[in-house]
């Protein structure tokens, strides 16, 4: 999986910092992989085989596909309190290790010199792996223990979550956590994915300050061009890393699960799984508040969509209807 990409004419506020800067969660990774090694991590969360679903920001057609792998016998979570920001704070907590790697103050190598009450014992820690199993064992233990432990009751064995406010860096994070994790990553035409924003969240251009959809706890998606900033960046991002990790990635288009089929029977092969198609025929409701659909485009509506849309064709969106 690879770093995500960004448009050079981006703002520093069209992206939150957490986005913005995602590309260094990866280095981090490579950089505390190269410092510890091959060497297999054998505690019991290793051998998780969650599912994973990525999208390319909102109503991006992520939640159908929830409902589609739940319906397979996947307990998948949905968006787990991610406004919040936590897992974005738990993966950046990351970045501030390359200058501690090759400090000799871990406890192993510490125990290695002689008694530890004789030397600089300021800085001890346990070690890089642990601090990768303790980073594993947080989200396994919010994640993965209730769903094992409604496995029986429910009839489902695996677990997974979505999450639509993680690019395709944090996808390479959450792989380095669950090596055995599959993935699946939604892209929805961003025309048509902003209109359905636009219809659900409610007049947001009327108070743009406490209205539109939370991305982190103090970014808000309250403006078309914040939306196809987000999406743009999140799309080319999950984009490039389904290229580079195709065996655990799927790269599912909304219009192509709508289709004829071949997508969903893809799905059910590459994740070994039984899903129920009716799924596709049931059209829930989230209970959001709606405005027309028939609302007018504000000026700086208008103005976003004809300064995106072409950004898009590369992406396989962006022409005229």
């Amino acid at each position: 999986m690879t770093a995500s990409r960004k448009s050079d004419s981006m703002t520093p506020e069209s992206l939150p910092p957490i986005l913005a800067h995602s590309a260094r969660l990866r280095a981090v990774i490579d950089a505390i992989s190269d410092y510890t090694g091959p060497e297999r991590d054998e505690t019991p969360e290793n051998d998780e085989a969650p599912v994973f679903i990525l999208a390319s920001g909102f109503r991006s057609g992520s939640t159908l596909v929830q409902r589609l792998i739940m319906s397979g016998g996947v307990l998948v979570w949905g968006e787990p309190f991610m406004e919040t920001g936590w897992l974005h704070a738990l993966a950046s907590s990351l970045t501030w290790l390359p200058g501690r790697l090759h400090e000799k103050a871990d406890f192993e190598r510490l125990s290695e010199s002689g008694p530890l009450e004789d030397q600089w014992v300021a800085n001890l820690h346990p070690g890089v792996q642990r601090f990768r199993q303790a980073h594993r064992a947080m989200i396994a233990a919010f994640l993965a223990t209730p769903a094992h432990e409604a496995a029986q009751e429910a009839g489902r064995s695996r677990w997974g979550a979505k999450f639509v406010r993680l690019d395709g860096n944090f996808a390479y994070y959450l792989r380095w956590l669950f090596p055995n994790a599959r993935f699946v990553f939604c892209l929805r035409d961003p025309m048509a994915a902003f209109q359905s924003y636009r219809r659900n969240v409610g007049n947001y251009a009327a108070h743009p300050q406490d209205s539109g959809w939370v991305l982190t706890p103090t970014w808000r998606i309250n403006s078309a061009e914040r939306f196809f900033a987000m999406t743009h960046h999140l799309m080319g991002s999950l984009i490039a890393a389904a290229a580079e990790s195709p065996e655990t990635v799927i790269l599912l288009r909304f219009e192509e699960l709508v289709g004829d089929g071949a997508a969903l029977a893809e799905m059910e092969e590459r994740l070994q799984l039984r899903m129920d198609a009716r799924v596709l025929d049931r059209k829930l409701g989230g209970g959001m508040r709606k405005r027309s659909a028939k609302a007018p485009l504000t000026d700086e509506e208008r103005s976003a969509i004809e300064r995106w849309r072409p950004r898009f064709e590369a992406f396989g969106y962006g022409a005229e209807a």
